[in-house]
């Protein structure tokens, strides 16, 4: 067995599978375009462009680890996005390149991913409303949850502190006890609504590795700095595409209808450039590009997990409005103005010679806007006393401190 290092690559699951066959299911066909629903190579196109898009914005500068699961962060988006109105909801729609497409038809596009997801065996998605007992939320709303996404709602005491507690363990039971926590201290006073996905993924490989094979074995993390790792070890025959920036790996599960794909930028190149060259070629057909070649293969085990609040990545995406007073979620109710105060989202991996574990959590929390006083001076400040005969200023001065 020849032993070697590896250099830094990037990581994710291919959900590309899942699009496809899950609006097969519902008959979402060219037929479809201007009755029911997106053709499913329109949808799974635009899916596939805010994949892209959230990852080269959530990963940044490559310097940490990271894992994210887009399909939670759109769901959860998509959600969001069927309770806003007007510019709120022209951005989110825009952001998951849907912006051509009225609402009412992606509805079975995303009815067709949720029930395809939940329907694989090792696989599983959950969707939550939970909202404060004294907001009433409108019954399109509620209906949407429940027909389209198979959520439930939760009419919920927001003062209670147990909440957080009860809604973390709502997290817990759906991802296998992966996440055991996406909120953190008690709800935040001015919260009404919180939106949450819940994603667990348990794929077993077409292919094993056998322990016994596994190895201690260095990881270039920079090119002078290797860290020990245990690489994982495999002669046969295996799916590889090379483009000019990165080679790629395919390997399948045996009970989910998924793959993984490493990509392992070429020396010299990093691992954004391999994103970039990735997500500018049409996803979809980069399926083609595989062949089967023989030789063997060094994969590091390796357990991540990483925690993300998303406005700054979302809004770097278009979505600007919601997180501001010009928000308009009233299809979701009309108790008051609500705006997206927070966006959470949770996510762990755990690769090794059996397979993969992975979940992820994605929490919207919506909020009223902040009832401020007309005008407060409780901070330094400026006053002038103007003669309105003359218009002249007679006084002028700065309050630093007015017990002084």
């Amino acid at each position: 067995m020849r032993k070697s290092t590896l250099h830094s690559f990037l990581l994710f699951a291919v959900p590309a599978t899942f699009l496809m066959s899950a609006c097969a299911a519902q008959n979402c066909g060219m037929s479809d375009h201007r009755k029911h629903c997106v053709p499913e190579s329109v949808f799974v196109e635009a899916y596939a462009a805010f994949a892209f898009d959230a990852m080269s914005s959530i990963f940044e500068d490559y310097r940490e680890n990271a894992v994210v699961s887009p399909v939670s962060i759109a769901l959860s988006l998509a959600l969001a996005g069927a309770g806003a109105q007007g510019v709120t909801q022209r951005e989110i729609r825009a952001a998951l390149h849907l912006e051509e497409y009225a609402a009412g038809k992606t509805r079975k596009n995303w009815a067709a991913i949720c029930q395809s997801l939940r329907s694989q065996k090792g696989v599983h998605t959950a969707t939550s409303l939970w909202y404060r007992k004294d907001i009433q939320i409108h019954d399109q709303f509620s209906h949407t949850l429940s027909d389209i996404f198979a959520g439930d709602a939760y009419r919920s005491n927001f003062a209670d502190p147990a909440l957080t507690d009860t809604i973390n363990a709502w997290v817990g039971r759906q991802t296998n006890s992966m996440i055991d926590r996406i909120l953190s201290g008690p709800v935040d006073e001015s919260a009404l609504v919180y939106l949450i996905n819940a994603l667990y993924f348990n794929g077993k490989w077409q292919n094993a590795f056998v322990k016994d094979d596994s190895y201690a074995g260095g990881f270039h993390i920079r090119p002078d700095s290797t860290v020990a790792c245990t690489l994982m070890y495999q002669m046969g025959m295996h799916d590889i595409a090379q483009l000019a920036s990165c080679r790629l790996l395919r390997r399948g599960y045996g009970n989910v209808d998924a793959d993984m794909v490493l990509i392992l930028p070429e020396r010299g190149r990093t691992c954004a450039e391999a994103l970039d060259e990735i997500s500018d070629s049409n996803f979809a057909a980069l399926d083609s590009g595989f062949s089967t070649r023989q030789g063997d293969i060094h994969l590091p085990k390796f357990t991540l997990s990483h925690r993300t609040e998303l406005t700054e990545a979302l809004q770097a995406l278009g979505i600007t409005s919601a997180f501001t007073s010009l928000a308009n979620f009233s299809a979701i109710s009309d108790a008051t103005p609500l705006f997206i105060s927070k966006i959470l989202h949770t996510a762990k991996i755990a690769v090794d010679e059996a397979g993969t574990v992975a979940a992820a959590a994605t929490l919207i929390e919506l909020s009223e806007e902040e009832r401020l006083p007309l005008f407060k001076c409780d901070r330094p400040f400026l006053f002038l006393i103007i003669d309105r005969s003359k218009d002249m200023i007679l006084f002028a001065g700065y309050v630093a401190n007015p017990a002084a």
